[in-house]
């Protein structure tokens, strides 16, 4: 029996996979792809999601993907934390065959998330989110070199 490609050709094959592996670790099967604006960590270690931006972050989480595809050295997706209803995730892709060892990954669909799941707020007003400001932009960018968003 042959045994499906790996990793999947397509983006929404390689989604089934991990919401399903969501799901055998606790976690909502509904994910919500991220960018890096769109995620903070604060003092308290409590996960702030902005509520818009939902479509830029999948469109983004596909051309990873579709970057992976080509590139060959294998390709992450990963939840970073979840609401009640959505797993906050992001999609990985080394730059390089050094960088594709660092991170422990072959030239395959890698899926991870915490063993704890960490909740996350998602702050659904604009106003509430810019009054927020310079907290998250620095929170932003430790997150982008935290999880390489």
């Amino acid at each position: 029996m042959d045994r499906p490609p790996d990793p999947p050709p397509a983006f929404s094959e390689a989604v089934a996979r991990f919401s399903k592996f969501l799901v055998e670790n606790g976690y909502p099967p509904s994910v919500r792809w991220i960018l890096a604006d769109q995620i903070a960590l604060t003092t308290e270690r409590n996960y702030l999601i902005k509520f818009e931006g939902a479509a830029e972050g999948r469109i983004e989480a596909e051309r990873r993907y579709s970057i992976g595809i080509e590139n060959g050295l294998g390709i992450l997706l990963h939840a970073v934390c979840a609401t009640a209803d959505e797993t906050i995730s992001s999609v990985y892709i080394p730059a390089s065959l050094a960088d594709a060892q660092n991170h422990l990954m072959g030239p395959r669909l890698k899926l991870s998330c915490p063993v704890e799941r960490p909740p996350a707020l998602v702050v659904e007003s604009a106003s509430e989110w810019a009054a927020l400001g310079h907290d998250i932009q620095a929170y932003s960018r430790m997150m982008r070199d935290s999880f390489e968003l």
